[in-house]
């Protein structure tokens, strides 16, 4: 089959196709943080600080991907973590 890839939708809408790993079973074990790094490495000007999203979940760093159900040719989100905002607003 070759290897096993993702769509990720970067946050100006452009969609990259990225190599994962080599096989389904060495997609159990990736985590959402290696994806990350993946991610960084393959998509030019790729934000410095970002959340992925999968079927409406935000994927936590650190977690495997297929606690999440991603496989083969998955459609993973890229959103902007933005700073601001206020704990204390009325």
């Amino acid at each position: 089959m070759g290897k096993i890839q993702v769509i990720v939708v970067g946050v100006c809408g452009k969609r990259s196709t990225i190599d994962v790993c080599d096989t389904a079973e060495q997609l159990k074990n990736v985590t959402v943080t290696e994806l990350k790094k993946i991610i960084e490495t393959k998509i030019p000007n790729c934000p410095g600080v970002f959340r992925l999203t999968f079927s409406n979940q935000d994927l936590e760093d650190g977690s495997s991907l297929s606690r999440y159900g991603v496989q083969h040719l998955s459609l993973i989100l890229m959103t902007l973590i933005l700073p601001g905002g206020c704990e204390d607003a009325p």
